[in-house]
């Protein structure tokens, strides 16, 4: 709300929160409270993996999800972003804690893009003057079902064949548009991360969001409930070693946001 590129932004996030009773959480790292609160019920379990994989955040995150409860999926990750652009999709929610949420689409058509954009309308300008890759997805129970590949120059060619020819889940970092995605954020927060069911409503570029199953008590949200395994191990790292510095990962955050394009 103090940043005058995204106090719009906010105020809409807040409104989107209250009229859903949502807990108004982006992410753990802006939350010092609850962040606090979390680490100490973890530290019984990580306490000692710290200190034996001090040195090394990837191996303590290793470890650490190994002991917490980590994930069990089977897919295949697309590195850069997909918009929704089916009148109506559904999604899970498989991590959250940050800008854009990650997601498996579960039904429906995205767009593949090399970058977010503020709205549907600047996104199709952008691939029709050929300044962004031109790939359509259809999704069927979180598998391509079919695509159209017209133009990839920008992103990786390598990553976009094997997501669109693998017949695994395949998980995107999912973003909707630059008035929409603190309320998706928000959303992502407020359900248990891969036991949700969102449909996304697409009203010619104007989106909302339902959750359908696997919305998350208030309380749960604020004792970190909702993180993965993995967010709670990075969170708990970078607490301990004192990385987080709530002013970067405000000017992270909104250098993120396709607010300039």
């Amino acid at each position: 709300m103090d940043a005058n590129e995204t106090k719009d932004l906010a105020k809409k996030a807040l409104e989107f929160s209250s009229s859903n009773d949502l807990e108004p959480i982006i992410s753990f790292y802006l939350e010092p409270e609850l962040s606090k609160n979390l680490i100490k019920r973890l530290d019984p379990k990580l306490k000692d993996i710290f200190k034996k994989y001090e040195y090394s955040k990837d191996l303590f995150i290793r470890e650490a999800t190994k002991i917490l409860g980590e994930e069990k999926l089977d897919y295949i990750y697309y590195v850069y972003y997909a918009t929704p652009i089916s009148e109506k999709t559904e999604i899970m929610i498989v991590k959250n804690n940050w800008i854009p949420p990650k997601a498996l689409i579960l039904k429906g058509k995205t767009r593949f893009t090399f970058m977010p954009y503020p709205t549907i309308e600047d996104m199709e300008k952008k691939i029709k003057t050929q300044n962004d890759d031109d790939i359509i997805v259809e999704f069927e129970n979180g598998i391509v079902k079919s695509y159209d590949r017209k133009r990839n120059i920008f992103t990786d060619f390598r990553n976009v064949t094997e997501v669109l020819q693998s017949k695994k889940p395949v998980i995107v970092n999912l973003f909707s548009s630059l008035d929409s995605i603190l309320s998706l954020t928000i959303l992502s927060n407020n359900v248990y991360p891969f036991k949700n069911r969102i449909e996304i409503i697409n009203n010619n570029g104007d989106f909302m969001f339902k959750i359908l199953e696997g919305k998350a008590t208030k309380e749960d949200v604020k004792n970190g409930e909702t993180l993965t395994a993995e967010s709670k191990a990075e969170l708990y790292y970078d607490l301990k070693k004192n990385k987080i510095d709530k002013k970067t990962l405000l000017d992270g955050l909104i250098y993120k946001l396709p607010i300039l394009y």
